[in-house]
């Protein structure tokens, strides 16, 4: 959807919802949820699951791992891969 709108400038609409799954590889009929409120709930669930541990002010991808005391620790991927690329001796 991101490339339908901010690079193909085709906007925001039913069309670009229609054809948005087919150019992912996902069945056509996800697009018939898009205006249903019956999984708002546990989307919106997994969404704070996901982004409380860091904030709401992150727009990257964010990462849950074991931290050494065995309890998860979350952290946004942008943040991680700039502070590894910038030690001396990375080599990716």
């Amino acid at each position: 959807m991101g490339t339908r709108i901010h690079r193909e400038k085709v906007g925001f609409g039913h069309v670009m919802m229609l054809a948005a799954p087919a150019g992912a590889g996902l069945p056509a009929e996800l697009v018939e949820v898009a205006d249903t409120t019956e999984y708002d709930k546990a989307l919106r669930a997994s969404h704070h699951a996901g982004m409380d541990p860091v904030g709401s002010e992150v727009g990257t991808p964010v990462i849950h791992v074991p931290g050494s005391d065995g309890e998860l620790i979350a952290f946004r991927l942008w943040g991680g891969v700039l502070s590894t690329a910038g030690t001396d001796g990375f080599s990716g």
